[in-house]
């Protein structure tokens, strides 16, 4: 069976809309609300107002918090908690995981990241 996009599914990204995160773009990740465990972070994939996907070293559940601070070439750092939504075990032993920050950060701090 071949798969169809619904409706109004667009393959390209909206012109003007930030793409992702840049090479230069740091995360660190780690449980709970206070960010005093180990750093989990391997790597950002990408990164909204409303949360990120990351790769971590550890397999989060659904609903664990998390501190997330997010930092781009020029140092400038955004952090927040964020809420494990979704985990899935890589290839490598890694974790892809997606993140719903509690407050969602805002347009500017947002472009910061994605032009570093």
């Amino acid at each position: 069976m071949k798969y169809e996009r619904p409706p109004g599914y667009d393959t390209e990204p909206a012109r003007g809309a930030p793409q992702g995160p840049k090479g230069g773009t740091k995360a660190r990740c780690s449980r709970g609300a206070l960010g005093l465990g180990a750093n989990l972070a391997v790597a950002v994939l990408d990164v909204s107002e409303t949360g990120a996907r990351l790769v971590l070293k550890a397999d989060l559940p659904k609903g664990q918090e998390v501190e997330l601070a997010l930092e781009n070439v020029g140092g400038r750092a955004v952090k927040g908690l964020a809420e494990i939504v979704w985990s899935v075990a890589l290839a490598d032993g890694n974790f892809c995981v997606g993140a719903h920050f509690h407050k969602f950060i805002s347009y500017t701090d947002l472009t910061s990241l994605v032009k570093s």
